[in-house]
């Protein structure tokens, strides 16, 4: 695809505030591009706050440089491209800032479009990460639906920056012809695959970013070979999410043949005669296929299905058990979810985690310990749940799901969390064992 370019004003300033913290992706933002040319016909960035405040100028700007009254949505090869290169506006933005700017942050390299798409002047994109590299403490996650990211230069360059840099391609389907008539311009979903499989190789930090897996994917069983493909064991981190309502979602549907089972799909979900039973069913569906394999493979802890929960219908919600993995999209100010049945899960969640609290050692406040001891806590209500151990078991059976979760959580930790720091590692492994010794006790004394 050949795109049509059309040169806009950049934004104010180069790093901006990301609304991904509430996925746990990331904290800030930089974008090469304001619209990337990749053709995603669900892409959201169509709708981004830049785009929509300017869009007379925008729409001006289009017709001079063009000819033609032309917009993403009817034209998937339209790109804007900034009118100044990012990496002298990124220095002088950083000029003057502690090397200490964005220590414990994420930021995302691109939010909204993709950093790697053949509009970005590759030299421009190599300078940015190395003024973030050099001249910040972010940690950079790189998000792409391009194999650039694997070529031989840019293995060379992620290789060489260590920890600072992870790295992912999303995919949510398997089908490479239904991928070149809906997300048009990119690389396809196998070769996506493929250069995952090479960063990983290359022991470069990578996350899984299955957003969306389209509904095809269980019909046709391929979840599992999809999962498998990524290589959850080497990923940090596995993203997942189902395709959400969107205005967009007949060019989504029109990937597939008229009269197919997916085309129907899409017609019986967000046509005219929505079936709001059937996208809660697609999204439970979905969300306990993932559990199911990070509970038998061993990388729950890992996951997060980002889920905007007000369309799950109250007869799906109990599949959804301790909530493990799961980052709700749909909260109020206090934390508690709008959909009331998704609230009393958390109410739930809560109470057992504060009896578990009360149960295992408590690191001292602002210690290192704090994180690890989190994630202790969040093992032992899996291996709890998993175990059929309800609250109101007796504390012998309940400290037999916390050695369980402890001897578990550390072979996890030393066996397949390489992606951690070292710092962090160390710690969990300290935590285990000294809890575990303890917690050992009891359930050997429970068993005689």
């Amino acid at each position: 695809m050949k795109n049509k370019l059309v040169v806009v004003p950049n934004t104010k300033n180069v790093i901006q505030p990301s609304n991904w913290a509430k996925k746990d992706l990331a904290e800030f933002h930089i974008e090469m591009t304001a619209l990337c040319g990749f053709g995603c016909r669900y892409c959201s960035s169509n709708t981004s706050r830049y785009l929509v405040t300017r869009s007379p100028e925008i729409t001006r700007l289009v017709i001079e440089q063009t000819g033609e009254r032309l917009t993403p949505k009817d034209n998937p090869e339209l790109a804007y491209v900034w009118s100044d290169p990012v990496a002298p506006r990124l220095a002088a933005e950083l000029a003057g800032k502690p090397k200490s700017f964005g220590k414990g942050k994420v930021l995302a390299l691109s939010q909204m479009t993709d950093a790697f798409a053949p509009v970005v002047d590759p030299n421009d994109l190599e300078a940015v990460i190395k003024l973030l590299i050099e001249r910040t403490s972010f940690r950079i996650r790189i998000l792409t639906k391009s194999v650039t990211v694997a070529s031989p230069k840019w293995l060379k360059i992620l290789k060489s920056l260590g920890d600072q840099v992870v790295v992912s391609l999303s995919i949510g389907s398997l089908d490479n012809a239904w991928s070149s008539a809906v997300e048009i311009g990119t690389s396809n979903p196998r070769a996506r695959l493929n250069a995952l499989r090479k960063l990983q190789d290359e022991g470069i930090p990578t996350f899984g970013m299955l957003c969306p897996v389209f509904p095809q994917m269980i019909e046709s069983g391929e979840l599992d070979a999809l999962i498998e493909e990524i290589r959850p064991q080497l990923c940090e981190y596995v993203w997942a999410e189902p395709y959400n309502d969107r205005a967009n979602w007949r060019a989504v549907r029109d990937g597939h043949p008229v009269g197919s089972n997916e085309y129907e799909w899409f017609e019986r979900c967000f046509g005219e005669n929505k079936d709001k039973n059937l996208w809660s069913s697609y999204a439970t569906k979905l969300y306990t296929m993932l559990r199911a394999s990070a509970e038998a493979d061993g990388w729950l802890v890992k996951l997060k299905y980002m889920l905007y929960e007000l369309d799950i219908r109250p007869q799906h919600v109990p599949e959804f058990g301790g909530l493990e993995g799961v980052l709700l999209q749909a909260l109020d100010k206090a934390g508690n979810s709008k959909n009331p049945a998704f609230a009393e899960l958390q109410a739930n969640q809560a109470s057992k985690a504060r009896k578990i609290n009360a149960k295992v050692t408590k690191p001292k406040k602002g210690s290192k310990s704090e994180l690890a001891q989190q994630l202790l806590v969040n093992t032992i209500m899996s291996a709890a749940t998993n175990a059929g151990l309800e609250q109101s078991q007796d504390d012998i059976e309940l400290s037999t799901a916390m050695l369980i979760a402890c001897e578990a959580l550390r072979t996890m930790a030393m066996d397949t969390m390489r992606g951690l720091p070292s710092q962090l590692l160390n710690e969990l492994d300290r935590i285990c064992l000294r809890d575990g010794q303890g917690i050992a006790e009891l359930a050997r004394a429970a068993q005689r």
